[in-house]
């Protein structure tokens, strides 16, 4: 059975080509538009510790960014625009 995430490291991996996607150059300004500070955030990116869910829901609430898509990179409920920003930034 797999696991419910993916390990730390690739979901930070993930948040990283996220951010750039969503066109934040800095996890500082990533951080401070989701109400976090960049010491709360970047942990998170740099995979020494799990996106906790709440961190998630804020990426949620914030940019439509499915939960799926940040734990498991399940790509199938991303909106449409979001995709193509990762694909363009891949």
């Amino acid at each position: 059975m797999k696991p419910l995430r993916d390990p730390p490291e690739l979901v930070g991996k993930r948040l990283a080509e996220t951010r750039v996607a969503l066109g934040y150059d800095s996890q500082e300004e990533f951080a401070k538009a989701l109400g976090l500070t960049k010491s709360t955030y970047n942990p998170y990116e740099t995979g020494k510790r799990q996106l906790t869910l709440n961190s998630a829901l804020l990426i949620y609430s914030r940019f439509h960014v499915p939960i799926n898509w940040l734990f498991n990179g399940d790509p199938s409920q991303l909106p449409n625009h979001i995709h193509k920003l990762l694909i363009r930034a891949a």
